[in-house]
């Protein structure tokens, strides 16, 4: 892209809150950042009608 002088525009987009959607659209979500934070989450989400969106962070190296 650079060679034919096309620079990107409008693609440097903040993070999305997956949780706060998912709860926008009528379900339940969750971060859970520590083991004990996913398995209450996890536990919650088996318990509670409907669909759970449970984010994770990924380990960084």
């Amino acid at each position: 892209m650079a060679a034919r002088c096309d620079h990107p525009t409008g693609v440097d987009l903040p993070p999305v809150d997956l949780p706060a959607l998912a709860r926008a659209y009528g379900g339940h979500g969750v971060h859970a950042d520590s083991p004990e934070a996913l398995a209450e989450a996890l536990r919650l989400a088996l318990t509670t009608p409907g669909p759970t969106l449970i984010t994770v962070p990924e380990e960084s190296s």
